[in-house]
């Protein structure tokens, strides 16, 4: 009787830890809500908005030649990102800082199409 009561208790502790891991990293569902958020932003946003210190950006390539990261605009201005250290960001539209990182990324990478999107306007405050 002791075996069985102990073989239950430790499916039942072993069934609660399976139940208590975090769900599987799943790429796809950040980059929907990740371009949810981003069109949510841009259509709450006047067309020329200009990034600011503390804001949040998505960057990543449409060929995948770089990695699609998020960074957060220091309060200095600049962001950090790889190959190219820091780069100023704060005072330009989206479109402006995709050219400056196409102009950049040139001297690394043959032909580069930086996309960035604006996730977090922090420097907004209502």
């Amino acid at each position: 009787m002791r075996v069985i009561g102990l073989s239950i208790l430790l499916v039942l502790a072993w069934a609660n830890l399976v139940g208590a891991q975090e769900p599987a990293h799943d790429p796809m569902r950040d980059a929907v809500r990740d371009m949810m958020v981003g069109n949510a932003i841009r259509n709450s946003m006047p067309a020329e908005y200009r990034i600011g210190r503390e804001d949040t950006l998505r960057i990543s390539a449409n060929d995948g030649a770089l990695p699609t990261l998020t960074v957060h605009v220091r309060p200095d201005g600049t962001i950090s990102l790889p190959l190219l250290a820091d780069v100023p960001a704060a005072g330009f539209t989206a479109a402006e800082l995709s050219d400056v990182l196409t102009t950049k990324l040139r001297a690394f990478i043959p032909n580069p199409r930086p996309s960035v999107i604006v996730l977090d306007q922090r420097s907004v405050r209502p």
